[in-house]
């Protein structure tokens, strides 16, 4: 079972209104503790309250993992660690909430477990989730290290260590890049 999940959010693109809600976003934090579920409670109807944000229950049905804390967040991205699996959901509301005010925001996340027992990104455009992928078996993240670094001998197990997390970096970048070109030369082409 996973433990440890670190993940990261960055805004590649973001208007001002979007941005003056992730600060409304981010003020709701209580205690210095940046507890991602805190964002979720605004006190309008229907909103859940700090107290259910600390629940597990409501994590797992809200954000998709056990808890979840921002470790740093300001107007380029969050980045952080939650526990089982990465707060995919989180993210998605989230990408949710900034897309309805910025239909062109461009926002990347990449999520690492600490094994890695899965490795994942995702890439949002507006408020939908554009495209994503993870890796969750030995195969898969073996597959991204042969991949990414062509001369590692894999039975190594120095050796394989030493080329894991870059070769991990550099498959979520290439996505990225490649996601996010697409995402561009599709708004190029919209017409009016």
């Amino acid at each position: 079972m996973a433990n440890n999940v670190t993940f990261r959010a960055n805004f590649e693109q973001i208007n001002e209104a979007a941005l003056e809600k992730l600060q409304e976003l981010y003020s709701r934090f209580q205690d210095n503790d940046c507890n991602f579920g805190d964002m979720f409670v605004d006190g309008g109807e229907g909103s859940p309250t700090y107290e259910e944000t600390n629940s597990r229950s409501w994590y797992i049905e809200n954000v998709g993992s056990k808890w979840c804390y921002l470790e740093d967040h300001d107007e380029e991205g969050i980045f952080g660690t939650s526990a089982w699996d990465a707060p995919e959901l989180g993210l998605c509301w989230l990408a949710e909430q900034l897309g309805e005010l910025d239909p062109e925001l461009l926002m990347n996340v990449s999520y690492e477990d600490e094994g890695p027992n899965f490795v994942g990104w995702m890439v949002f455009s507006g408020p939908d989730l554009w495209a994503g992928d993870i890796a969750e078996t030995e195969e898969e993240v073996r597959d991204i290290v042969s991949r990414y670094s062509p001369d590692t001998n894999l039975d190594d197990e120095d050796e394989y260590y030493d080329a894991l997390w870059e070769s991990i970096n550099d498959w979520q970048r290439d996505n990225f890049g490649q996601i996010e070109k697409d995402i561009i030369n599709s708004r190029s082409f919209e017409i009016d």
